[in-house]
C-alpha cells in the first residue's frame, strides 16, 4: 500500500502492452489534412491569420421561422419537402426516412448490405465518407476513375467482371462531389441498367443538387424509369445555412432498402434523436425565398472567386454551380505541395484533391463558406505572395 494510502499498482503490471490497430483502423486513419494541420499550426505561431476556405458547413445562419415550427411528425413532413421539390409522391412510412447527417445514411446502407470481403464501387475522386463506410462493412472499395476524358461522369465500364461479379454496393453523387458535374439522360439509364443486370443497390449522394444556386432542382435516379428499383438518394435539408454543426438530411427511394437501414439504426439510436428533432423542423421551415437569398449570396461569392481565379490564370473544372469550386493546381503542381505552399506563404487553407482520391492530386477543392470579403482578401494575398511562375499557369477559368 502507498504511503498516500492509494494502491499501488503491482510492478509485474507495470510494463505496457503491445497493442496493435486493426488494418481498418490503418485503411481509414490516413488523411491528408493531418499534414496540413501542422503547416497550419505553425503558420498560426508566426503570427499569420489563416483564412480557411476547407469549411464545409455554411456560415449563414437560418432566418427566424415566419411560424414556429409545427409539431408534425417529421417523415410526413420530409416526404412533403420532397414532393414539393421534386415533384415525387412518397410515403412517408416507407420510402423517406431522417437522417442526423447523411454520412450516417452511408454507414448504414454498407452495414446493411455488405459482407466482409465483397466489393463496393466509388467514384474516385469522391467523397471519403464512401469509402469509410465500405471499409467499416469490412469491404474492399474499389474506385471508379473520374476523368476529363469521360467528361467527369463515372467509367463503369472500366470495372473488370471480377469485381462486378463481387460488387454488392455502388456509390455515386449527382452532381459529382467534388468536380459538380451532372449526368445526361443516358448517362441515368445506364446505371439504372448496371444496377438491375447485376443486382447492385445505388447509393445516390444528391447532397450537391440540394446545395445548388443556380438554375433548377438538379434531376436524381429516382425520376428515371426504373431508379426506385435499384436506388436511394441523399439529401441534405437546407444546406446554405449552418444549424450550429448539425447537417440534417435524409434518405428516399427503395423500399427494401430503407427498411433495411431502419432496423439496423434501431439497434444504435432512435429513428429520430430527441434532440436533432427542433433542427429537423427548424430545417424544413426554411422556405424557397429563405434559400434564394442564401443561393444569392453565394452566387456573388462564386461569381467573386471566379473573377479572381480567372486573373490568376487557373483553371475551375466542372460546373461551378453550388458553394464550392474544384481548381486544377498550376503548372499540374500535386495537390499536397500546392495545398502545403498557399498555407505557408499566404495563409490560405484548401482542401487538397487527394483528400477525393488518387484522380484528384491535380486539384484543389475552396468551399464558400467565408464572406466576399475574405473571399478578395485571400486573392489578393495569392497575387502579392505566390511568385508569378505559379501564376497563369492554367488554361483559364471557366465562365460561372
Amino acid at each position: 500500500m502507498h504511503p498516500t494510502g492509494k494502491r499501488e499498482i503491482p510492478r509485474p503490471l507495470r510494463r505496457g502492452i503491445v497493442i496493435e490497430e486493426s488494418e481498418r483502423f490503418h485503411r481509414l486513419a490516413t488523411d491528408p489534412a493531418d499534414e496540413l494541420a501542422r503547416i497550419r499550426s505553425r503558420v498560426e505561431r508566426r503570427g499569420v491569420g489563416v483564412l480557411d476556405f476547407t469549411r464545409v458547413v455554411s456560415d449563414l445562419p437560418p432566418p427566424p421561422p415566419a411560424s414556429p415550427p409545427g409539431d408534425g411528425e417529421v417523415r410526413r413532413l420530409l416526404a412533403e419537402h420532397f414532393e414539393k421539390r421534386r415533384g415525387i409522391a412518397v410515403d412517408p412510412l416507407s420510402e423517406i426516412i431522417p437522417l442526423t447527417h447523411v454520412e450516417e445514411g452511408f454507414r448504414l446502407l454498407a452495414l446493411a448490405f455488405v459482407d466482409a470481403g465483397d466489393v463496393v464501387l466509388i467514384p474516385d475522386p469522391g467523397e471519403r465518407s464512401y469509402r469509410a463506410a465500405a471499409v467499416l462493412a469490412g469491404a474492399w472499395p474499389i474506385a471508379v476513375p473520374i476523368t476529363r476524358r469521360e467528361g467527369y461522369l463515372p467509367d463503369l465500364d472500366r470495372i473488370e467482371p471480377e469485381a462486378w461479379r463481387r460488387t454488392r454496393l455502388l456509390f455515386l453523387s449527382d452532381p459529382n462531389i467534388p468536380t459538380g458535374v451532372s449526368g445526361d439522360e443516358s448517362f441515368y439509364e445506364r446505371v439504372i441498367r448496371y444496377g438491375h443486370e447485376r443486382n447492385v443497390p445505388i447509393a445516390f449522394d444528391a447532397t450537391e443538387a440540394s446545395a445548388a444556386v443556380t438554375g433548377s432542382v438538379p434531376r436524381g435516379i429516382l425520376d428515371f424509369p426504373g431508379g426506385v428499383h435499384v436506388g436511394v438518394e441523399f439529401h441534405e435539408l437546407a444546406p446554405l445555412h449552418d444549424f450550429r454543426g448539425w447537417r440534417p438530411g435524409y434518405a428516399v427511394g427503395n423500399r427494401q432498402i430503407l427498411s433495411a437501414m431502419e432496423m439496423l439504426r434501431r439497434q444504435v439510436t432512435p429513428p429520430v434523436e430527441p434532440s436533432a428533432e427542433p433542427v429537423f423542423l427548424r430545417a424544413l421551415a426554411v422556405d424557397e425565398q429563405a434559400h434564394a437569398a442564401a443561393a444569392g449570396v453565394y452566387a456573388q461569392r462564386r461569381k467573386t472567386a471566379l473573377t479572381g481565379i480567372r486573373d490568376l490564370g487557373w483553371e475551375v473544372e466542372g460546373n461551378p454551380c453550388g458553394k464550392s469550386l474544384w481548381i486544377r493546381s498550376p503548372r499540374r503542381l500535386h495537390s499536397m505541395r500546392f495545398a502545403a505552399m498557399l498555407l505557408r506563404r499566404a495563409g490560405i487553407a484548401v482542401v487538397p484533391g487527394l483528400t477525393f482520391g488518387d484522380f484528384g492530386q491535380d486539384f484543389i477543392r475552396i468551399h464558400l463558406t467565408r464572406d466576399e470579403g475574405e473571399i478578395r482578401d485571400a486573392l489578393d494575398r495569392i497575387a502579392t505572395a505566390l511568385p508569378r511562375r505559379w501564376q497563369g499557369g492554367g488554361r483559364g477559368a471557366e465562365k460561372g
